[in-house]
Order: C-alpha cells, then sequence, then structure tokens
C-alpha cells in the first residue's frame, strides 16, 4: 500500500459515514509518515487551541501582565488562494471583543499536504490586558476528518507563545 492510500480511503470512508474506520486510515497514514516533533516548547505556551475537529468555534482566554512579545503560529484551511478567506483560522480579540490580530491576509506558507494547508507564524507585542484566542473550521477538511492529505505534522489550530 502506498502512503496516499490510507487518506484516500480514509476520504471514502467519510463519505460513506463509517468515521470509525476512517479513523483507522488516519492512524495508518500516521504511521506511514513520522510526525515531526513541533518546535514550540511547551513551557512557553501562554494559549493554545489544537486538533480542532469539524465544525468547531473554539475559544480560550488568557491574560497578559506586562508587555509581551509573543509568537502566534497557526495551521488551517485556506481557501482563497492569496489569503483573504480562509476556512478553518484563528484569531486574538482583546477583552472588548475588537479582533487584534487574525490569520486571514497575513503571510502564510504551505504546511504540508494538501496545498490548502497553510501555516501562519507571526510576531507581535501583546499589552497588559484580557484576551480570547479563537479557532473556527468548517464542515470539512479538519483534524482527523481531512478530505485531502493533512498538515505533515498534523498540528491544526492556533498557538500563542512567549518570544523570549
Amino acid at each position: 500500500m502506498s502512503n496516499k492510500e490510507p487518506i484516500i480511503k480514509s476520504t471514502m470512508a467519510n463519505i460513506q459515514g463509517d468515521t470509525i474506520r476512517a479513523q483507522q486510515f488516519y492512524n495508518e497514514y500516521k504511521r506511514y509518515n513520522k510526525l515531526k516533533k513541533l518546535w514550540f516548547p511547551r513551557e512557553k505556551i501562554i494559549a493554545g487551541i489544537q486538533n480542532v475537529g469539524i465544525d468547531k468555534h473554539l475559544t480560550q482566554s488568557f491574560v497578559i501582565a506586562q508587555p509581551t512579545s509573543v509568537k502566534i503560529y497557526g495551521v488551517g484551511e485556506n481557501c482563497s488562494w492569496n489569503g483573504s478567506s480562509w476556512c478553518d483560522y484563528g484569531w486574538i480579540e482583546d477583552q472588548a471583543g475588537n479582533v487584534i490580530w487574525q490569520m486571514q491576509n497575513q503571510s502564510s506558507l504551505h504546511a504540508g499536504g494538501a496545498i490548502k494547508n497553510q501555516k501562519v507564524s507571526h510576531e507581535i507585542t501583546l499589552l497588559p490586558g484580557s484576551y480570547s484566542l479563537h479557532y473556527k473550521s468548517d464542515s470539512g477538511h479538519a483534524y482527523n476528518h481531512w478530505d485531502s492529505f493533512p498538515p505533515e505534522d498534523f498540528f491544526w489550530g492556533i498557538i500563542v507563545l512567549k518570544n523570549h
């Protein structure tokens, strides 16, 4: 079996509504394609939303006590090819609900797998205050419900890290 067959078979199983069998094929694909260790150290995570499935809008609150340089790393599904419209994406809001950063319109790179898998890595400074990290996915391509090849490290979501 080629290493692409499990994803093709998992897609067919999902179409047939057999999510258990689809998961078995995802696991087989993972065995063929050794996961790369993610680059971020756990102790630097300020907030994170990971392994986002289909049709989700997840939120995590966090507080910054002093001006802090952060790195934001996100992987999602870019639907527009120009970065302006994402099907699966994340953003940060301040306490008033204002969007202060979002994956859309950021420079992105291919995250491996299907070309629509895109990743962003951006540095900003957050001022003291309360924030909420958001991640929204649509009804298609998402963690463990891939309709085409998953990203190379299987990361699907957004992380905010202390920069130093």
